[in-house]
């Protein structure tokens, strides 16, 4: 079902610019076509259905059978190895919006090999520049995550592209990943094992297993004596369950404590007390001679003695 559906995709493709038919067997090959009927429809690929009038506008236009009351020949084509067509050009695009339904084009060389009685398949210059451009940014892309990936998770992220690298130094995991990172053949694999939304828990999965910290007892998968799943998918949905969100953290920071340092509690500060120097006894005897703060003496009133007066008995 996927091939027929990567057909179907290729087949729909929008092309620009020139497209040029190459033959897979022989480059005298030649086939004579004319417009497919599509059995869902009952009218014909890619080919518009016009009024007599409307007809009339057109300067080009396709007919799919012959009429010979009204004197029309069915459109015919002899399609050949390096035949072009332009698709700015008017006449070019109307016919290759139907001659690459015919069954022996194929859009892709790759397509061609796969298909029963295919014959031609689509060069274009600007697709193969396009796709060449973005499996060049595939491998740019996968490299870099390559390149900046934390050193504790090479190992795992090895094993989730199928190799086995426990125990090896991380250079030398490195080195294995951007091997197949710079290989347009797995760099999408490489890509596939960052960019998932679901990878970070598969690689928590995968390190607490191998760490025996999630068990396997007959089948059944255990984490801290409780079962997680049946199977190991079934264990990986379980963990990616929000309401198991608390779970999975905890997980993390026991296999990798170095990323969630804890905290340490500010303890209080106590002001620590003055030291009392030791001191003589004259030393002290020194300091209880107080020294007086000067009073402001004010002048005293002059008050005039009073008389005393004397009398006689």
């Amino acid at each position: 079902m996927e091939d027929v559906q990567d057909l179907l995709v290729e087949k729909q493709e929008e092309l620009t610019g020139v497209v040029t038919l190459k033959s897979v067997f022989s480059k005298e090959q030649k086939l004579h076509v004319q417009p497919t009927k599509d059995p869902s429809t009952g009218w014909f690929h890619g080919v518009e259905q016009l009024s007599e009038d409307e007809k009339k506008e057109r300067k080009y236009v396709v007919e799919p059978i012959n009429v010979p009351e009204k004197n029309i020949k069915a459109t015919k084509l002899t399609l050949k190895h390096g035949m072009s067509f332009n698709l700015k050009n008017p006449v070019d695009a109307i016919n290759w919006s139907w001659i690459k339904h015919c069954p022996a084009v194929c859009m892709t060389f790759e397509e061609v090999q796969r298909t029963p009685g295919a014959i031609f398949y689509v060069e274009n210059e600007e697709r193969e520049a396009l796709t060449s451009l973005s499996r060049m940014e595939k491998v740019h892309k996968a490299q870099s995550f390559v390149m900046n990936d934390d050193t504790n998770y090479l190992a795992t992220r090895a094993l989730l592209l199928g190799f086995n690298m426990q125990g090896e130094k991380p250079l030398v995991i490195k080195e294995r990943l951007m091997k197949l990172a710079s290989d347009t053949k797995t760099a999408q694999k490489v890509l596939d094992a960052y960019e998932s939304s679901n990878i970070s828990i598969q690689l928590i999965f995968i390190e607490a297993k191998n760490r025996g910290m999630i068990k396997v007892d007959q089948g059944v998968y255990l984490l801290n004596g409780k079962v997680i799943g049946m199977s190991q998918d079934s264990a990986i949905e379980f963990l990616k369950s929000p309401e198991n969100r608390a779970m999975v953290l905890q997980l993390e920071k026991e296999l990798h404590p170095e990323n969630h340092p804890v905290k340490q509690k500010k303890e209080p500060v106590i002001e620590a007390e003055p030291e009392i120097e030791a001191i003589s006894l004259e030393e002290l005897e020194e300091e209880d001679e107080v020294v007086e703060p000067e009073t402001k003496v004010t002048p005293k009133k002059t008050v005039a003695p009073k008389k005393r007066v004397v009398t006689k008995k």
